[in-house]
């Protein structure tokens, strides 16, 4: 599952996509280029997933894009 930041909360709460942060899961989270042109990335893991997400969708102001295997 990939989304942007502004639909994450959309899609945790889609029923279509809920099981999927009921679960274990990775997850990379992908932002803006920096001042160098090159992206950050910050790659985690969760049991469930949902919650780490969720924090970090509060917390990391960097976060653009949500990658979640």
């Amino acid at each position: 599952m990939v989304c942007p930041r502004s639909l994450f909360l959309n899609v945790k709460n889609d029923i279509k996509y809920r099981e999927r942060f009921d679960k274990p899961g990775v997850y990379v989270l992908v932002s803006d280029s920096d001042k160098d042109g090159k992206p950050m990335i910050y790659v985690g893991e969760g049991d469930p997933v949902g919650p780490r997400l969720e924090n970090h969708n509060s917390s990391k102001d960097f976060l653009e894009m949500v990658h979640l295997f």
